[in-house]
């Protein structure tokens, strides 16, 4: 015959009956004393705020990832319109070994107009190291556009890899 086991469970000290302590002089870092729920993560996840700003992070994240799923389908369309539909559509038999330097060529053509002809120096170079030089102005950079532009025809990003 099986015979029940009474139950180990831990009510925090000041927070029950006197005596309600199974062992009241183990002391536990978890225990809340003071009723301050930063010391509890547990504690801290039901509260009201942090389930808000679980909301929000769900109502933000969506339609974030659902814009971004769809950049990343427009360039695979892009590419593959790019690198198999459109040699077979000029009359070649499948892509020409050389016909990755055609888009490619396109691309360098549009980032150099794009620095010739827009205003600004397009960052400052990486190779001059890390200088903070105050805030960021706000506002879109008109160079980033075009150069942005090229990306799913290269499949590469024309911007300087430093922030």
């Amino acid at each position: 015959m099986m015979t029940r086991r009474p139950s180990r469970t831990r009510i925090p000290v000041g927070h029950g009956p006197p005596g309600a302590n199974i062992d009241s002089s183990e002391e536990r870092a978890d225990d809340d004393t003071d009723g301050d729920t930063t010391s509890r993560p547990l504690a801290l996840l039901r509260t009201r705020g942090y389930l808000a700003l679980l909301v929000l992070a769900a109502i933000l994240g969506v339609p974030i990832a659902a814009v971004a799923f769809g950049f990343l389908k427009l360039v695979d369309v892009i590419q593959k319109a790019v690198f198999t539909q459109l040699p077979s559509g000029l009359g070649f038999d499948g892509e020409p070994l050389w016909w990755p330097l055609l888009p490619l060529a396109l691309a360098g053509l549009l980032v150099a107009l794009t620095i010739r002809y827009l205003p600004g120096k397009g960052g400052h170079s990486p190779a001059d190291g890390f200088k903070p030089r105050g805030a960021v102005t706000p506002g879109p950079d008109p160079r980033r556009l075009p150069c942005r532009a090229g990306h799913p025809v290269a499949g590469r990003r024309a911007r300087p890899e430093a922030p």
